[in-house]
């Protein structure tokens, strides 16, 4: 920090999520049931996943997962959108969203439908019983023409999200666990699981 001529070192720490989370749990436990010791944080972020495990007056035991992040499932659904498997558009449509990411790819047609994919994402999952996810795609945000009034409504069945665009995804997530609780968790005792990351927000499942 530099203020006029004079330099001042501030004690900045920088912390995983995961381990505010864990902070943030050790004090609502003070009125619950449950130990404070023993806690497996998992962090759902957009990049990486992220699992610490945290033992009282012990090294927390951290490991990311790169290849997982949550902007995984909005590739997929993409992917899944401009496909033939995706009955919810026309032809017509279908050809005009490949022709966009041919031609803008890595720029502005995939940076905006991701973004549009991410929040039907998070409404699709916020919601108390979902069975249709909805992402609307409208064209004149990526030519720029004001003059055109298309969207592009994008229906994906709840079954179909899990079991056939998300199959994969949720494969790998499962790898990743597995490889956590053999490789660094190697028997340790969990006494409490906290999800964190969107839309999980702050979640708290004893076990």
């Amino acid at each position: 920090l530099v203020t006029g001529v004079q330099t001042c070192a501030l004690p900045i720490c920088v912390f995983r999520e995961s381990r505010a989370a864990y902070l943030w749990f050790k004090q609502q436990v003070q009125t619950r049931n449950i130990t404070n010791d023993n806690i497996l944080v998992i962090d759902f972020g957009s990049s990486t996943v992220d699992v610490t495990y945290h033992a009282e007056s012990k090294t927390p035991i951290d490991k990311s997962y790169t290849t997982i992040g949550a902007q995984n499932v909005e590739e997929k659904i993409l992917e899944w959108a401009i496909s033939d498997a995706n009955d919810s558009i026309s032809n017509e449509e279908r050809a005009l969203l490949r022709e966009f990411k041919a031609d803008v790819e890595g720029r502005g047609w995939y940076q905006l439908t991701k973004l549009t994919t991410r929040m039907a994402k998070e409404t699709f999952y916020n919601s108390t019983c979902p069975s249709v996810m909805e992402v609307t795609i409208k064209p004149r945000r990526i030519t720029g023409n004001r003059n055109d009034r298309r969207s592009i409504e994008i229906l994906i069945d709840n079954e179909v999200l899990n079991n056939d665009i998300l199959s994969n995804y949720k494969e790998d997530i499962k790898t990743c666990f597995e490889d956590f609780k053999a490789n660094h968790l190697q028997g340790r005792t969990i006494s409490a699981i906290i999800l964190t990351g969107e839309p999980l927000r702050w979640t708290l499942f004893p076990i």
